[in-house]
């Protein structure tokens, strides 16, 4: 654990009630791949939030598993960081939202260990791989779950 981060602690009733001490461990990688029209939705984003790519998408995995609640509150209280720098950065899936072109960018976020083991659970729990999973939260999130404007055919009518 980082001398300079303090553990994470209920202060009171509006703070979060979940203990996110786990967010302290050395955070450990979760490569995401999305389709290129999708990552520059991302980028501008990011560049929008002043943050980079990895961290709005570690962002919006968080968000996923625990709320907008907690995030907002953790953000304030820790300057905007969820987890600290990781010490060293180092198959296929079922189709998803196909229309938007392949998923050829890949972003690698570092996650706490926790974390990562939520979204497999939660990826077991649908029968999907981990990366996969992931990539169904991010399209979500920054699309939304109505049909979007890049799954349509020419002709107008949903692919």
């Amino acid at each position: 654990m980082s001398e300079s981060r303090q553990p994470y602690q209920v202060k009171s009733d509006s703070d979060v009630a979940r203990d996110y001490r786990f967010l302290d461990a050395d955070p450990v990688p979760l490569k995401v791949w999305l389709p290129e029209t999708v990552e520059a939705m991302v980028e501008d984003l990011a560049k929008q939030q002043d943050v980079a790519k990895a961290a709005l998408l570690g962002r919006l995995l968080f968000a996923h598993l625990y709320g907008w609640h907690d995030l907002e509150v953790l953000l304030a209280r820790t300057g905007g960081r969820l987890v600290h720098a990781p010490v060293e950065a180092e198959s296929r899936s079922p189709a998803y939202r196909t229309e938007l072109g392949k998923s050829i960018a890949d972003i690698r976020v570092f996650v706490a260990p926790r974390m990562k083991e939520d979204l497999e659970r939660l990826a077991a729990a649908q029968g999907l791989k981990l990366s996969a999973y992931a990539r169904r939260v991010v399209l979500d999130q920054v699309l939304g779950r109505a049909p979007h404007p890049l799954e349509f055919a020419p002709d107008g009518d949903p692919i």
